[in-house]
């Protein structure tokens, strides 16, 4: 059966009978009562979990207890809404991401607007009077980079991408396994999680551990992040690939390639002093790569603008959703 607590008397959960087949049916009927319109908790927890994901915090904080002992929910006629909405639809959850996404809330900035915001009365930001500042997860970090540097796979299915740990204690793609030599590139979700270690790239920037459940992620700020950003293979081989992109598709003028670089990963045009910052970069870098023997200068231009690509690679602006 099932806790009695949860259970609706007047309509109380009953025990299929039992069948002389290949299964009994008794987790057919209890995916049934599970998902019955009534049902109190499973289309409240399932959207609280959603809203949990793209504002740090649920409707309730404590997404795995629901119970006594758990959090009360900041706004209970919104949880009990969506959830309506959620069965209402099919128990559709593309039309929930599309509530939230197209809502005003989530359309906010995560930036103060002036001195008599809400930071005093709400300094946790528990009414979500703005936007909460997130990091992008791991994987998210990683695929944007390929994005950005063009060399993102995206094709879908197939088997994982394994890895394997390397004599200094970093993990990397086990290049040798590959099926074709793009499969390195495959979105972060093909790559192979293993318990007892993952992709550097990833770990650095906070992948659980699949040992055990999940139920929020957390978000640290250690230097690990920025070694494996300033200093690491992935990072600048990819730079290198997104400064072949970038000159590709731009005029033999610096500024232009600056855009194209800002656009790609900012979405948005460098303002004057940027621009100004930016040009001395590319400048300082040209000469140093210019005074290495056997050094071209296309060479050389593509390598300064590598420099450039990785710098942005590693900004707040790019690394966090705002």
């Amino acid at each position: 059966g099932v806790p009695v607590a949860l259970d609706n008397p007047q309509r109380p959960f009953e025990l299929p009978e039992i069948q002389h087949g290949a299964s009994s049916g008794y987790r057919t009927a209890l995916a049934r009562w599970l998902t019955r319109p009534d049902h109190p908790l499973t289309a409240r927890v399932l959207v609280n979990r959603v809203w949990h994901q793209y504002f740090g915090r649920g409707i309730v904080a404590s997404s795995d207890n629901f119970g006594r002992s758990g959090d009360l929910p900041t706004h209970p006629e919104l949880l009990d809404w969506l959830a309506v909405e959620f069965v209402e639809s099919g128990w559709s959850l593309k039309h929930v991401h599309r509530l939230i996404t197209r809502s005003t809330v989530y359309r906010q900035s995560s930036r103060t607007r002036s001195v008599n915001d809400g930071s005093s009365t709400d300094p946790e930001n528990r009414l979500l009077w703005r936007m909460p500042l997130r990091r992008m997860e791991a994987e998210v970090v990683r695929d944007s980079i390929l994005a950005c540097a063009g060399t993102l796979n995206e094709s879908l299915y197939g088997s994982p991408v394994l890895l394997q740990p390397k004599s200094d204690g970093q993990v990397g793609i086990a290049l040798g396994s590959l099926g074709s030599a793009g499969d390195q590139y495959r979105r972060s979700l093909y790559l192979f999680n293993r318990r007892n270690y993952h992709l550097t790239e990833l770990s650095v920037f906070d992948q659980p551990t699949v040992s055990h459940n999940c139920i929020r992620r957390e978000s640290t700020s250690v230097v690990s992040q920025n070694l494996a950003l300033l200093n690491g293979e992935f990072a600048n081989s990819q730079a290198r690939y997104f400064a072949r992109k970038i000159l590709q598709h731009s005029s033999g003028r610096s500024d232009s390639a600056v855009r194209r670089a800002f656009a790609a990963t900012l979405s948005r045009s460098p303002n004057s002093q940027e621009l100004e910052l930016c040009d001395t970069l590319l400048q300082n870098q040209l000469r140093r790569y210019q005074a290495l023997p056997d050094m071209t200068q296309q060479a050389a231009e593509r390598s300064a603008l590598a420099h450039l690509c990785l710098m942005l690679f590693n900004t707040n602006e790019f690394l966090y959703i705002d």
